[in-house]
C-alpha cells in the first residue's frame, strides 16, 4: 500500500507520519488487504484545530474519513473510526445482497413446495 501525505505549511515528525501509517494499516485488515492508495491531509485552520481527511482507494471503491480535532492524533483516531464504521456497513450490504440472492435461486430452484427455507 502506497500512502501519501499532503499538509499546507505544516511539519510532520516522524513519530506523527508513523502513528498515522499505522493507523491506516489497521483498517487494511477489514479489506483483505486490497488497499493500493491511501492519501491523508492535514490543514490547520485559524482557530488551530486540525482537520485529517483520509481517502483509501480500492479497486472499484474509495472510502472517505474527515473529522476535526485538537490534535493531528485524536482527529486522525476519529477519521479512522469513521472509515471502519463505513468500511464495515459496505461489506455488509455486500453479504446480505449475496444471501438474498442465494435464497431467491433456493426458491426458484425448490424439488418440493412444503420444504421449509
Amino acid at each position: 500500500m502506497q500512502v501519501k501525505f499532503y499538509q499546507n505549511s505544516l511539519k510532520l515528525d516522524e513519530k506523527t507520519k508513523n502513528y498515522l501509517e499505522q493507523k491506516v494499516q489497521k483498517l487494511q485488515k477489514y479489506l483483505n488487504h486490497r488497499v493500493t492508495i491511501a492519501e491523508i491531509e492535514i490543514v490547520q485552520d485559524k482557530k488551530g484545530y486540525f482537520r485529517v481527511e483520509i481517502q483509501l482507494r480500492t479497486p472499484g471503491q474509495r472510502f472517505i474519513g474527515d473529522e476535526t480535532g485538537q490534535t493531528i492524533e485524536a482527529a486522525c483516531d476519529l477519521a479512522c473510526d469513521e472509515l471502519a464504521t463505513q468500511i464495515k456497513r459496505t461489506l455488509n450490504k455486500k453479504r446480505t445482497l449475496k444471501k438474498r440472492a442465494q435464497l431467491s435461486l433456493k426458491k426458484k430452484f425448490s424439488i418440493d413446495k412444503s420444504a421449509r427455507f
